[in-house]
């Protein structure tokens, strides 16, 4: 029994702006995730209850550091789905936001007052948040799309145009095309 390509098909495929989303989306799931854990360690540290009274006051973190992080992922192209799909790039991007992150807080806690920013818990965050949208970015390609079969392409040209073709996606995008 003959199936058209797209009865085929098991999963539906995401659309490139859903797949930026959902990269946007898993990864400020993470951060949260991150910070909750932070907030977690730094209590046990403390010696105090982790408990709706330690977390209501401290809840400006989750909006803090997500939105940070979310700017300092936009600024280094994070989302751009060619890095998305190169798994060293993302690997190396990761650990430069994580260490922008960082020296960002440092310069903010050198600058305030004394006692007024927890030391520790920038440090567990950045550690968490690097485990954790490592571990989302490598074990779910097929979420995002990129464990299908290689595509197709029919290349309609001829002569020189069509070699021209065939050898810039065999360059820029030879991992996902059969050609």
């Amino acid at each position: 029994m003959l199936f058209s390509p797209s009865q085929r098909r098991k999963r539906p495929q995401l659309r490139l702006s859903e797949r930026r989303l959902l990269l946007m989306a898993g990864d400020t799931l993470a951060v949260l995730l991150a910070v909750l854990l932070a907030l977690y360690i730094w209590a046990r540290i403390d010696d105090v209850p982790f408990d709706a009274d330690y977390v209501l006051p401290n809840v400006f973190w989750f909006f803090l550091l997500s939105g940070v992080w979310l700017l300092l992922a936009s600024a280094n192209d994070f989302y751009d789905l060619d890095t998305a799909s190169n798994r060293l790039r993302s690997m190396q991007l990761l650990a430069l936001i994580t260490g922008q992150i960082l020296v960002l807080y440092l310069l903010v806690f050198f600058f305030s007052p004394r006692g007024s920013l927890p030391r520790l818990f920038i440090l567990y965050f950045g550690v968490i948040a690097f485990v954790l949208i490592a571990l989302w970015r490598l074990l779910n390609p097929a979420l995002i799309g990129w464990a299908s079969a290689p595509r197709r392409v029919l290349i309609v040209g001829v002569d020189d145009s069509a070699a021209l073709i065939i050898d810039t996606i065999r360059e820029h995008h030879a991992d996902g095309y059969a050609v």
